[in-house]
């Protein structure tokens, strides 16, 4: 805990327990639930989608980045979104 609180205080940002989870190794249950008891944060396997992109072990599946390729294919078949050459979007 006491690695949160440093990066708290050097960021100035706080951590939000509620929002935040780890992923531990399959057979990592007992250190899982003292990492959990300890932080708060919730434990999560995976794949899970981070930042709106998928976070996974092992080969890249297709089926993983539909969500992905979902979001892209609207932005394009939208007309009334115009994306600036910076990537920022304007009406």
């Amino acid at each position: 805990m006491d690695s949160l609180r440093n990066y708290e205080e050097i960021s100035r940002q706080k951590v939000n327990h509620s929002k935040s989870s780890f992923i531990p190794r399959k057979k990592a249950n007992l250190i899982a639930q003292r990492i959990k008891i300890i932080t708060g944060f919730s434990r999560k396997e995976l794949p899970i989608t981070y930042l709106g992109a998928p976070l996974y072990k092992g080969n890249k599946k297709k089926i993983l980045y539909e969500n992905l390729m979902d979001k892209v294919r609207l932005k394009f078949l939208d007309g009334n979104t115009v994306t600036s050459p910076m990537g920022a979007d304007s009406n």
